[in-house]
């Protein structure tokens, strides 16, 4: 870990008394960010440690900007039209 002082200067535009949630793709960053913050003083700090890959897989749940592909659909309609192909040559 980068000296204290060093990741004071890094963090010090973020408000000490907002309340701060951490997330990353896994929570591996998230977690390294959240003890950081908790080692500079921060009280009110939280960490999704689920992460972006749990939260962006679940496609009801809101993503601003996001353009999001539904696999589930995309492979049903593949397999479709693969037994449409099969049944075509009976």
């Amino acid at each position: 870990m980068h000296p204290l002082s060093d990741l004071d200067l890094l963090y010090r535009g973020v408000p000490e008394d907002s309340r701060i949630i951490t997330y990353c793709q896994t929570g591996q960053r998230a977690s390294y960010t959240y003890l950081v913050l908790r080692a500079l003083g921060y009280k009110n700090v939280a960490i999704y440690d689920d992460g972006w890959r749990v939260y962006g897989s679940n496609l009801p749940l809101a993503a601003e900007d996001e353009t999001w592909f539904d696999f589930t659909k995309v492979n049903n309609v593949l397999q479709a039209v693969k037994d449409l192909g099969k049944n075509a040559h009976k």
